[in-house]
C-alpha cells in the first residue's frame, strides 16, 4: 500500500525549468493525441522557441529521469506511470465546475428528488458520456453499478484484442476488485490526504495502485447523501483527461 502514498519522493527532480515545461507538453499532448510524442511535433505544435535537436537532448534526460520512454526505435516520447504522478502533484491546477453543466445537473437533481439512488445512476450515465470514461458506483462493497464500457473500450488503448479480453475478465471480477478500492479510501480518513492540494477530497489511483486495473486510472470520491454512503469514480485509461475528469468530480461532488 506504501506505493499509494505519494510522498515528497514524488515531488522531488533533477528536472530544470525547460524540462519540466517540456515534459508538460508531452504529456499534454499525449493525452490528446493517444500516439508517441516526437521533437519536430512538439517544435511546431508546442509553441517551444527551441530547435528539435534540443528538445530530443532534454527528451533523453526526462528519459534518464524515468518519467518518459521510447515505445519503440525512432518513435516519440510516452509517459510513464512515474510521469503520470509527477504531472499530477506539480502540473494540475484547479478548474471551477462549468456553470451551465451543474445547472443541468440541478435540474436532473430536481427530477429525481425522490430517489438518491436512481439520481446517482443517472449522474453516473451522463458523467460516463462527457469523460468518456467508465463510471463506477459503489453503494457498499457489495453493491456496484457501473456505466460506459463502450466508452472506455473504445479508447485507443484498448483496441488490442488480448487487452480488452483482459479488461473483460476484470468486469467479471468487478465486486471483489471494488471492494479492495472501498478498503483503499477508508484507510485514507484524513481530509488532507489527496494527490494534490487543490483537490484533497478526490483520491487518483494510477496503474499498478488502481485495484481494478493496472491498465487504467481511476479518480474516485466518497460521497453521503441522506442515507446512502458511497464511492463515485471515473475509470478511464491512464492517459485520461484528468483536469477534465476532475472538473466533472467536482461538479458531482457540488450536486450531491
Amino acid at each position: 500500500m506504501a506505493s499509494i502514498l505519494w510522498g515528497v519522493s514524488w515531488l522531488l527532480s533533477n528536472m530544470n525549468e525547460r524540462q519540466k515545461e517540456l515534459f508538460g507538453k508531452i504529456i499534454e499532448e499525449y493525452i490528446r493525441l493517444a500516439q508517441p510524442i516526437a521533437s519536430g511535433h512538439l517544435q511546431k505544435k508546442g509553441g517551444l522557441s527551441i530547435s528539435a535537436a534540443t528538445i530530443r537532448n532534454e527528451m533523453t534526460k526526462i528519459e534518464e529521469e524515468g518519467y518518459i520512454y521510447q515505445p519503440f526505435t525512432s518513435a516519440g516520447r510516452v509517459p510513464t506511470e512515474k510521469g503520470y504522478r509527477f504531472y499530477i502533484k506539480n502540473f494540475l491546477r484547479s478548474q471551477k465546475p462549468n456553470k451551465e453543466f451543474q445547472k443541468f445537473l440541478k435540474r436532473i437533481k430536481m427530477e429525481d428528488k425522490d430517489s438518491y439512488e436512481k439520481l446517482i445512476k443517472r449522474v453516473a450515465k451522463i458523467i460516463s458520456q462527457a469523460s468518456k470514461g467508465m463510471v463506477v458506483v459503489g453503494f457498499a462493497p457489495q453493491d456496484i453499478y457501473y456505466t460506459g464500457i463502450r466508452n472506455l473500450f473504445s479508447q485507443p488503448e484498448f483496441v488490442r484484442q488480448k487487452l480488452i479480453f483482459s479488461l473483460s475478465e476484470i468486469i467479471d471480477h468487478f465486486d471483489e476488485s471494488v471492494e479492495k478500492l472501498f478498503e483503499i479510501i477508508d484507510e485514507f480518513t484524513d481530509a488532507s490526504f489527496g494527490p494534490n492540494k487543490f483537490f484533497p477530497r478526490l483520491k487518483i489511483l494510477i496503474g499498478r495502485d488502481n485495484p481494478i486495473s493496472r491498465q487504467c486510472s481511476i479518480i474516485v470520491m466518497r460521497y453521503k447523501v441522506r442515507e446512502l454512503e458511497g464511492l463515485f469514480g471515473i475509470l478511464g485509461p491512464i492517459r485520461m483527461d484528468y483536469n477534465r475528469n476532475i472538473a466533472l468530480l467536482r461538479c458531482v461532488q457540488n450536486l450531491i
